[in-house]
């Protein structure tokens, strides 16, 4: 083991080090640095968090205990290669025309762990400013999705003109990263709700739904 007293202190060259010069702890201002290849590959701050650097191949949770398994090399089922949450801002429209459609309160949530997506958005009191025309679509999702997965997520509707044999409504992950919303009917093929649906100023729409994300 090597501990630096002359100053040297960089990712090329760690204020700790083993054999491997180019590998070891760095230490910053109120902060310290995991360094391999010459490279900052974790970071502890001030505050204590753990901080893995953007492009970072993220946490494997390999076996270890089973060379044949990992053999300790990366497995990319068994990664760990994204994590985010935040707001995003869906926009409803007709398909054809798109109108402008105002709810009075908008919530809309996302965490996204892996490639996988969990949405929820609420609009309430839905004004209608100017008609479009055609299906209800909603953009602005927080990530992109192959769109052929065919995916598909729960919905409560209130005060929408429903077709008189709908059972129910789901939301559907259609291409373009673009949601629609189906009406489900008995011994039926689903039919798509248009905006048309929409009573003015006193529509709500909540909806759930887990996607697969592209990257």
């Amino acid at each position: 083991m090597t501990v630096r007293i002359d100053g040297t202190n960089t990712s090329a060259a760690p204020g700790i080090t083993g054999a491997d010069t180019d590998t070891g702890i760095k230490f910053g201002t109120n902060e310290v640095d995991i360094v391999t290849g010459g490279t900052d590959r974790v970071k502890v701050n001030s505050s204590g968090k753990i901080i893995l650097p953007t492009g970072s191949p993220g946490i494997q949770f390999g076996t270890t205990d089973d060379p044949a398994a990992s053999g300790g090399i990366d497995i990319s089922s068994q990664t760990l290669h994204d994590y985010e949450e935040g707001d995003f801002t869906p926009v409803l429209q007709g398909e054809d025309t798109a109108g402008t459609y105002t709810p009075s309160s908008l919530t809309a949530k996302y965490v996204k762990i892996g490639v996988h997506v969990f949405v929820f958005l609420r609009m309430l009191n839905i004004a209608i400013t100017s008609a479009g025309v055609g299906d209800i679509t909603l953009t602005g999702l927080p990530f992109d999705s192959p769109g052929s997965m065919g995916q598909v997520g729960t919905v409560l509707l209130d005060n929408f003109n429903l077709d008189s044999d709908c059972k129910y409504v789901v939301c559907r992950m259609g291409s373009n990263n673009i949601l629609q919303l189906q009406q489900v009917k008995d011994d039926l093929g689903d039919a798509s709700l248009e905006v048309g649906a929409i009573d003015d100023g006193v529509s709500d729409m909540h909806i759930s739904l887990n996607y697969i994300a592209t990257t």
